[in-house]
């Protein structure tokens, strides 16, 4: 009926789609006119279309406005000379605060934000508080018009006068009216008699919206006197709700008015309603009372059944029932009711792997259930998306659950727009070696460059060894405030490279202080150019990126950017759309009214902006289970409905309003309210699902397990069932918690906790058969079955007859290591160290004992050591400038102190290597030992005495006298840095070579417990095996033995004092060490 708004309620969603089918059905007067339907999200666009699609058979030619859209393209219809985009809107009125504001800083009613930009070299702060402004301005166009107006006329507010200033500036400067004044004049236009605008639609439909503001409310009442308006809304009760109010807003409205007044006896009605459903009370009430309604047939109501609990909430929502002051027997829950569940796990990554595994059981339980039927909404969509795609997108096939991710953010982990961005934060930082090289490792990038994955493993190698750490070069550090240094820089790393290739180097000689790198082939020609092309792109970006610029030329300069470094594939044509665009945007920050020059955090700040507003428009109803964010598929009816990351503090949002807002200083009906939308959208949720509602919050510690508060709208949620529902056979006065323990699961912290696979757990269930078997082994106790399991092995059938020296050394020196390698082809390496991003201020660990190693050679040749500072030097392996030369002193020094003990025993020349080749336990034991001399064999270590010295030499030793021809030195010395060791000949030497690759074969077959150092302090002390212990267990401040990894891996699930004092473990020691001992020269 024209004049008035056709307003269709339903507390389903599927009956208001029947409803607008109903009046789509009916054509319009120009068979190629297009329908309007008013959505609030591109979710909502995408079921309503496959919702009509399905009732009408086909639908097209629709378009999909959202309110603020609809209500500009009213305006243009109606009024004059409106333009295309709103001269007031945020985007472009930013723009022109920043114009505006600097120059009345000093001015006494801007004192308020003299403070706050008076640091302000980059304009950042400047553009940051000119974007809130902007917000909060277009706000106050739609909440608060009646004051925008008193400010153009010079009635200003004592408080924040300097925002009504602005807006008149901003006003006079636009030449526009705000959406307030055009709304007024739009009224009035409508309410004449004129002929229809052409502009106009015949028909309009808002659909879904669970709340509107009275601005667009308005425009609708005044379209509707023209043409068709129909409003399609939820509405989760069929009683007169709107005056109904919580308790907690009642005691707000005592604390505020000091007075009880006729508050006190306002209706609470059902709890859950009155708690989450305050705006769309609001709305409905304002609704009610400003707009001109038909409606029609009144609302169309389903009652849902009431077998279920979640049924039976729906239900008490939609009669306005409070079911806990309901007398006589509360509803039983019963025990295959799963219709509401809640989750309580221990991190992120078990949230979503719990959700998969309950779905399982879901579709398992209801066999028409689908994964299409399935939403899953999360307050922080890209936190958990990773989660998502590694349980989703991986694991058993049998177990797959088709998804699809929806609504996040272009700026992500990984996408081509974080790269960018991370590129554009790279231009301001210290261009660290490792902050470079991951941004290398982003695909485009590597590909734009020439390099594929594995050269980047080889470019970071060489990054590494040449010492790159961080700073382009001497004069870029300089810049940074700091000595201007080159050392460690990438371009004396590049220098070192580059020199590498083009001449031979020996690791010593320099060329033009330069030392070469000498671990660079010629056939790495190609990725030396890709990675000097990527570094030099990137150093010219850092020295041309720090100029200030006008908009329209950064657009430009990013687009340039974009084409240096990227190289775009298919895949990525949607995220280089997304950057085209916004640099397009950007370049109109001129037309806006800017005209000053922007510095580069300002930039990097307004792409980021803009941006992270992008979500991608793909994955919504995709065909299987949707996530996304809590907005875009609000109050849409699923099967499943489930509500993942329900964190305290999380959700609902608060509302933290800048200290200048003036709606938050004066609040009035109606206003937004971040707090109350994300009520209201809980409540939608609760309505929206048919069959099951799922909660899933972090809710215990995954440190010490303590127990963490779900979301308060859980809290009030269980905190009704608990009130309304019961068990049956729990006493009365345990009857809460009882319900409670039924609807919250509390989950354990891995998934291959044996409750999940054991009968009569309850829901700890999971369908994982990997899990299911990590379970098993976790039960049983010991090593996961096939790994240490059936031992010991057969010896190799293909085992060689010749077993060479240096691999009967590396046995003893880790049996472990030597079985998981040679046996089972295991190899546990180290954990990488990362990447150093500062350069060494002082010389440890590693590069102390090489330097110092590498000065004993050098000394004990003859050479000067005071030549090795600038080779060492330009390795990047000394500090810079006089601590460098500090630290090398210190260096010398000690090299020089051992050199004295090492220069009388290899003072002669040496004799020449043995090669040996003796019969060992049935096999041949062949090697080649050098670095005899006639006083004897000598092997010499700057460093502490380990274990593994005394092994490896006792090993040589028995060779040498073994095998030594006459004239040859029977002794051996070993020499460290702390302490000298001596073996006298040995006149069994063969027999003890016999034993040793006796238990060598043994090796082979399983892991011996022998280990170098805990074994010799068993031989040591005996009577003491505490010792042991101790250096097998390790401290707080010293690495045990046992925590190398082969021997963690074989032997770590063992009691330590048991394993020490094991007899194998003592008798090993003892057949090893024993001989070794024995020969140990008094003295030594």
């Amino acid at each position: 009926m024209r004049g008035t708004i056709t307003l269709h309620t339903s507390n389903r969603l599927e009956l208001l789609a029947d409803r607008l089918a109903a009046e789509m059905a009916r054509p319009l007067s120009n068979p190629l006119a297009q329908e309007v339907i008013v959505v609030q999200s591109r979710g909502m666009e995408r079921w309503l279309a496959m919702a009509l699609a399905e009732r009408l058979g086909v639908w097209a030619n629709c378009r999909y406005p959202f309110p603020n859209a609809l209500a500009w393209e009213a305006f243009r219809a109606v009024l004059p000379e409106i333009p295309e985009e709103n001269p007031l809107a945020p985007e472009r009125v930013s723009w022109q605060l920043m114009e505006l504001i600097p120059p009345l800083i000093g001015e006494p009613a801007f004192s308020p934000l003299a403070h706050y930009l008076a640091d302000d070299p980059g304009g950042l702060k400047l553009y940051q508080l000119a974007s809130q402004v902007a917000d909060l301005f277009d706000q106050y166009t739609l909440f608060r018009p009646d004051m925008l107006d008193g400010w153009e006329t010079g009635r200003d507010c004592d408080r924040c006068r300097w925002q009504a200033i602005l807006w008149r500036l901003l006003v006079g400067r636009a030449g526009a009216r705000h959406r307030g004044s055009l709304l007024r004049e739009f009224c009035r236009t409508m309410t004449g008699s004129t002929p229809l605008p052409a502009g106009l639609p015949e028909r309009i439909a808002v659909f879904g919206i669970p709340a509107l503001p009275q601005y667009h409310t308005e425009i609708l009442a005044a379209l509707a006197r023209r043409i068709e308006v129909h409003l399609f809304l939820l509405n989760p009760c069929s009683e007169h709700w709107f005056q109904i109010v919580s308790e907690g807003e009642k005691s707000r409205r005592l604390v505020r008015t000091g007075t009880v007044g006729s508050d006190a006896y306002l209706e609470c009605g059902n709890p859950l309603l009155a708690s989450l459903g305050r705006q769309g009370r609001d709305f409905f009430d304002l609704l009610y009372d400003s707009a001109p309604l038909d409606e029609g047939e009144g609302g169309s109501f389903v009652a849902p059944r009431s077998d279920r609990l979640l049924h039976r909430l729906q239900g008490d929502i939609l009669s306005l029932v409070d079911a806990t002051e309901l007398r006589g027997e509360r509803p039983q829950i019963a025990p295959d009711d799963h219709s509401l569940q809640v989750h309580s796990c221990h991190s992120p990554l078990r949230e979503i792997e719990v959700l998969h595994d309950r779905l399982l059981a879901l579709f398992e339980e209801h066999p028409g259930l689908t994964p299409r039927d399935v939403v899953v909404m999360i307050p922080r969509i890209d936190e958990y998306a990773p989660y998502i795609s590694a349980v989703f997108g991986g694991g058993e096939e049998r177990r797959s659950i088709p998804f699809s991710i929806a609504d996040r953010s272009v700026t992500g982990a990984g996408s081509l727009v974080r790269a960018f961005l991370t590129l554009l934060d790279l231009a301001e930082s210290r261009c660290g070696a490792s902050q470079v090289l991951d941004l290398l490792a982003h695909p485009a990038i590597a590909r734009r460059f020439g390099l594929s994955n594995d050269d980047l493993a080889t470019v970071r190698r060489w990054v590494t060894e040449s010492g790159i750490r961080w700073g382009v070069d001497g004069e870029d550090r300089g810049r940074e405030g700091l000595p201007p240094f080159g050392e460690n820089s990438w371009r004396a790393g590049l220098e070192r490279l580059l020199l590498g290739y083009a001449l031979p180097g020996d690791g010593l000689t320099l060329y033009r202080d330069i030392l070469p790198y000498d671990d660079l082939e010629g056939s790495e020609a190609r990725l030396l150019g890709g990675l000097v092309a990527f570094t030099d792109a990137l150093f010219g970006l850092k020295e041309a990126f720090a100029r200030p610029r006008r908009p329209q030329e950064w657009a430009g300069y990013l687009l340039t950017l974009l084409d240096r470094f990227f190289s775009v594939d298919e895949r990525l044509l949607g995220e280089q759309t997304q950057l085209t665009a916004a640099c397009a945007d950007l370049a109109r920050g001129e037309a806006a009214g800017f005209t000053g020059l922007l510095g580069p955090a300002v930039v990097r700040s307004w792409l980021n902006r803009q941006l992270e507003r992008d979500k991608g428009l793909h994955g919504f109803l995709g065909g299987g289970v949707t996530f996304c964010a809590m907005l875009p598929m609000r109050s849409i009816p699923f099967r499943v409905v489930a509500l993942v990351g329900m964190n305290d503090g999380l959700f609902p949002r608060q509302n933290r309003p800048p200290g200048f807002d003036l709606m938050a200083a004066a609040p009035r009906r109606g206003d937004r309210s971040i707090r109350d939308e994300d009520r209201y959208l809980f409540l939608e949720a609760i309505l929206s699902a048919r069959d099951c509602l799922y909660l899933g919050y972090v809710g215990q510690s995954s440190r010490d397990n303590a127990i963490l508060p779900p979301s308060v709208l859980v809290s009030e949620l269980l905190d009704y069932v608990e009130r309304s529902s019961m068990i049956a056979g729990v006493p009365e006065a345990g009857q809460r918690e009882a319900v409670r323990q039924r609807l919250v699961t509390r989950h354990h912290l891995h998934p291959f906790h044996p409750a999940y696979f054991r009968e009569g757990t309850g829901r700890l269930l999971s369908y994982s058969t990997e899990n299911c078997r990590a379970a098993q082994t976790r039960q049983q106790g010991g090593e996961p079955a096939g790994f240490l399991d059936g031992l010991p092995l057969p010896l190799p059938v293909d085992l060689p007859e010749t077993i060479p020296l240096e691999r009967l050394i590396a046995f003893l020196r880790s049996p472990a290591e030597h079985f998981l390698r040679n046996r089972l082809g295991i190899r546990l390496e180290q954990v990488a160290a990362p990447m150093e991003d500062r350069e060494p201020f002082v010389v440890v660990g590693l590069d102390d004992y090489f330097l110092a190693n590498e000065l004993v050679e050098q000394l004990l040749l003859g050479n000067d050591p005071a030549r090795l500072e600038p080779v060492f030097r330009g390795r990047g392996l000394l500090p810079p400038g006089g601590q460098g030369r500090i630290a090398f002193g210190k260096l010398r020094a000690r090299a020089e102190q051992f050199t004295r003990q090492v220069a009388p025993l290899v003072a002669q020349e040496p004799l020449h290597p043995l090669d040996a080749a003796l019969s060992a336990g049935g096999h041949l034991l062949a090697g080649r030992i050098d670095g005899i001399w006639p006083a004897g064999l000598v092997r010499y270590r700057c460093a502490r005495l380990k274990a593994r010295d005394l092994l490896s030499l006792w090993v040589e030793h028995l060779v040498l006298n073994a095998a030594a021809p006459p004239g040859y030195p029977l002794r051996s010395r070993l020499v460290m840095r702390d302490v000298s060791r001596s073996f006298a000949p040995v006149p069994d030497a063969a027999g003890q070579l016999a034993k040793l690759t006796e238990l060598y074969l043994q090796g082979l077959c399983a892991p011996l417990p022998f280990f170098p150092e805990t074994s010799l302090a068993l031989c040591h002390h005996p009577d003491r095996p505490d010792k042991a212990v101790a250096i097998w267990s390790g401290s707080s401040h010293s690495r045990g033995e046992g925590e190398a990894p082969a021997f963690d891996r074989c032997f770590g699930s063992n009691d330590p004092a048991g394993l020490c004092a094991s007899p194998e473990c003592g008798e090993l020691a003892m057949a090893i060490y024993g001989p070794l001992l024995a020969s140990l020269e008094e003295g030594a």
